[in-house]
């Protein structure tokens, strides 16, 4: 399927669990390629439900999704593209701080946080779900070694994160030209 806007296309592929691999996506990039498409990044969810090509997984669950992992990212340096994983966090997470949890709370595996050039979790309890809160969790940076823990809004009606609520990093939001009046000082209204 391909979803045209004013920012690019869309591609949407979708494979039964344990039938994807790191192969399968290079033979997919191989393919758009060949077509003329340009694909800048892929977003899989998740690493759990691929398949390693050269690990069993009898190897045991951290070498599995370890692999996968490598794999990808093999693939992603292969083509110049970013790659973009989802993961789920473990049960026991469920009610707790976001200073309680940490990269050990990812389900599945450790080898999810080890490949991770960058971990960013997304936390929501139920006292901010009622304001429309999310917690964002920057827990690994191989590329500035900072990590940080800040708020945005969540805009449910849209399905996106809007305004930053706490001072944070400047990505989560596009730039926004703010004019203010005497009626609306703070630029706030629409």
């Amino acid at each position: 399927e391909s979803l045209k806007g004013t920012l690019g296309e869309l591609y949407v592929q979708n494979y039964a669990p344990g039938t994807f691999s790191a192969y399968s996506l290079e033979a997919l990039l191989d393919l758009y390629n060949s077509n003329n498409i340009k694909i800048d990044i892929v977003m899989l969810d998740y690493l759990g439900l691929m398949k390693s090509d050269r690990v069993s997984p009898n190897a045991g669950l951290y070498s599995y999704i370890k692999a996968i992992g490598e794999e990808v990212r093999a693939v992603a340096k292969h083509h110049d593209i970013v790659t973009i994983s989802c993961s789920q966090l473990n049960r026991s997470t469920f009610g707790k701080d976001s200073k309680e949890v940490d990269n050990s709370s990812i389900s599945d595996s450790m080898g999810t946080a080890m490949t991770a050039d960058l971990l960013v979790m997304i936390l929501q309890n139920e006292a901010q779900k009622e304001k429309g809160e999310v917690t964002f969790k920057i827990t690994k940076n191989r590329y500035t070694g900072k990590t940080e823990v800040f708020r945005v809004a969540a805009n449910y009606a849209k399905m996106r994160f809007e305004d930053v609520l706490d001072p944070g990093p400047s990505f989560i939001t596009a730039p926004q030209q703010i004019v203010s009046s005497p009626e609306d000082p703070m630029g706030k209204l629409p």
